[in-house]
């Protein structure tokens, strides 16, 4: 960290007074990480899951690259599936023989190989029961992993009567088809995302419409490109699989490993309180950037990148946030709005920069070197604390928090723009 006086230089100004860097995997003492229970995981540098304890942050890695991702930060989350990592009598398979399988390869350190029956009939695994409520949407997601003869996997997120949302994976092409509505499920999501040796963590979600019941996860394994899903099986042929979970929500979060029951893992609420904000911030002048990425837009939702605010009301704030992707901006509020900057538009899973300057009217912002926007007229709220990746009480982020600066005094709108860099 850089601390040069609140009186630089000319030259010294261009230097933050804070500076944090979550790329490099280790957190500045002075930034707070609350979260109970021991449920929550991370990808770690070798490119695996790996339990992380209540409290400590999650510096989560690229699981190809094994580069730093950041600090990931993700609302509260609750697998249903009480056995995530491996197959037991909770699970329903048709024409399916569950086998161990070399959990070296694994991504999650657990897993099953299941293997066809020579039945002619459907190959499949159905798993995860999941009660839902009226209009809710929830989101199935699973490892997979190819090379036993059988590359074309579906999955399916239903009530367990013909309504929801079902998907195709290609394990030899690592692809997986858009979302289909199956009955009267709507809103349907698919996603893909490759790891080491093979494996593919994909998700599929859906919007139920129908009275609130049990929903499940299925995953059916298709003879080949035409999508047959009613032949006479192979007992060589079948698919790994490990890691399944269940949510509520409308998009996947990381992992939460279940054995016996179903697990919670509590949101990430990151903070700089006490002297450990007030030493130093300033309280008439500034300028903060932050760079960071999203893995989900929340739509008419305000998120909080950056929150500066009295730890009270986030009317009484000073923000870098997000009102849907199409719509990041800085603003400052102090018992009424003092300025509400618009900067552009943020790519999901793309890391992005912004940059906000607070004085007494005289107010701007920048996203990734573009034109700052600018407000003149605004007074600066009394503030005690700072939150990153969430405003008070949520909602959070759902991404990556990278860097984080800020400079003690309103930098000039051409320094702005050069920082959004």
């Amino acid at each position: 960290m850089i601390v040069p006086s609140y009186l630089a230089t000319a030259s010294e100004r261009v230097l933050p007074r804070m500076a944090l860097d979550f790329t490099t995997a280790s957190l500045d003492a002075r930034v707070t990480v609350t979260r109970a229970l021991n449920t929550a995981t991370r990808i770690n540098s070798s490119g695996v899951v790996e339990v992380v304890n209540a409290n400590l942050p999650r510096f989560d890695f690229d699981p190809l690259t094994g580069v730093c991702r950041g600090l990931l930060i993700e609302e509260t989350r609750f697998n249903a599936h009480t056995s995530s990592g491996l197959y037991d009598a909770t699970w329903a398979i048709a024409n399916v023989t569950p086998n161990a399988i070399d959990i070296s390869t694994s991504p999650t350190g657990t897993g099953t190989k299941f293997l066809e029956t020579t039945a002619n009939a459907e190959h499949l695994c159905d798993y995860a029961r999941f009660f839902h409520a009226n209009s809710s949407t929830v989101t199935h997601s699973i490892w997979l992993r190819g090379g036993l003869g059988r590359d074309y996997i579906g999955l399916i997120v239903d009530d367990n009567a013909g309504n929801g949302s079902e998907c195709v994976v290609n394990l030899a092409a690592g692809t997986v088809t858009p979302a289909t509505n199956r009955g009267t499920g709507t809103n349907g999501a698919s996603t893909i995302q490759a790891f080491l040796d093979g494996w593919y963590r994909v998700s599929i979600s859906t919007q139920f419409t129908a009275p609130s019941g049990q929903s499940r996860g299925i995953c059916v394994i298709y003879k080949d490109a035409t999508l047959v899903s009613t032949y006479v099986g192979d007992v060589t042929k079948g698919v790994y699989l490990t890691g399944t979970q269940i949510e509520a929500g409308a998009f996947a979060t990381s992992y939460i490993p279940t054995t016996t029951t179903s697990l919670t893992r509590n949101a990430d609420a990151v903070s700089m309180t006490g002297t450990n904000f007030s030493d130093w911030y300033n309280a008439t002048e500034g300028t903060l950037s932050f760079a960071g990425s999203v893995f989900v837009d929340q739509g008419s939702t305000t998120v909080d990148f950056i929150q500066i605010s009295n730890g009270v009301s986030n009317a009484i704030s000073i923000d870098l946030a997000m009102f849907g992707v199409a719509i990041p901006f800085f603003s400052v509020g102090n018992s009424g709005s003092q300025c509400n900057i618009d900067t552009g538009t943020l790519t999901l899973n793309t890391v992005f920069k912004m940059v906000g300057a607070y004085k007494a009217d005289s107010f701007a912002a920048a996203l990734n070197g573009g034109t700052p926007g600018t407000d003149n007229a605004g007074t600066i709220p009394t503030v005690s604390q700072m939150g990153i990746g969430n405003r008070l009480s949520g909602p959070y982020m759902n991404g990556h928090a990278r860097k984080f600066a800020y400079w003690p005094q309103r930098l000039i709108n051409a320094e702005v723009q050069a920082f959004s860099k």
